[in-house]
């Protein structure tokens, strides 16, 4: 062997060492009962960013909009909360279909079901009395009154996240993001819009 090649060998020896400490990430593989689970949670975590960016527009305007515009704010509120408690019950129906975790030793699936019929009773409550709050003649008390209740919209989905996440975890083997910042790609394949 001449020394050039020699060299060349070395340094191809050499160079291969740093890169024996890096790692591959893989994705993980989930059968098709999790990824349904997934897709729908996901979706509903998607409806319910919505409820909380409408309610948050309500609490930003305050006393400064007009009547106009928090009865516009409030019909959005009610369109809402409508589209993420049906999407609850859907997703209640999924997760009682799939019967994971199984075993359920720790009563997992029973708090998961409560918990999304929780927020599905949380949500429709929140429809009905923002319809009510779009009328003309219900100004003042959604001036008054329809800030509260969009901050206590906002607890809703507050208090069901701990309980998505735990199951997430354990019925799926999967960490739960519960918004889109650093979720990456969503089950759908689309990533979140850079920023």
């Amino acid at each position: 062997m001449n020394s050039r090649t020699l060299l060349i060998v070395l340094a191809l020896g050499l160079g291969a060492g740093p890169l024996a400490a890096q790692q591959v990430i893989k994705q993980p593989v989930f059968d098709s009962v999790q990824a349904s689970i997934r897709k729908t949670l996901y979706e509903l975590r998607d409806s319910l960013q919505a409820v909380n960016a409408a309610t948050a527009r309500l609490v930003r305007d305050g006393r400064q909009a007009s009547d106009a515009l928090r009865r516009a704010r409030a019909a959005s509120i009610a369109e809402r909360c409508g589209a993420a408690g049906k999407m609850a019950v859907v997703a209640r129906a999924v997760v009682v279909k799939a019967g994971r975790p199984s075993p359920d030793k720790s009563g997992l699936l029973p708090r998961m079901e409560r918990s999304l019929t929780d927020l599905s009773e949380q949500m429709d409550h929140c429809a009905l009395e923002f319809t009510a709050l779009t009328a003309a003649e219900k100004a003042p008390e959604l001036r008054d009154y329809g800030v509260g209740r969009g901050a206590r919209v906002e607890a809703a989905i507050r208090r069901y996240e701990p309980s998505v996440q735990l199951y997430f975890d354990t019925a799926i083997g999967d960490r739960y993001f519960p918004n889109l910042s650093g979720a990456g790609a969503t089950p759908t394949g689309s990533a979140p819009a850079s920023q």
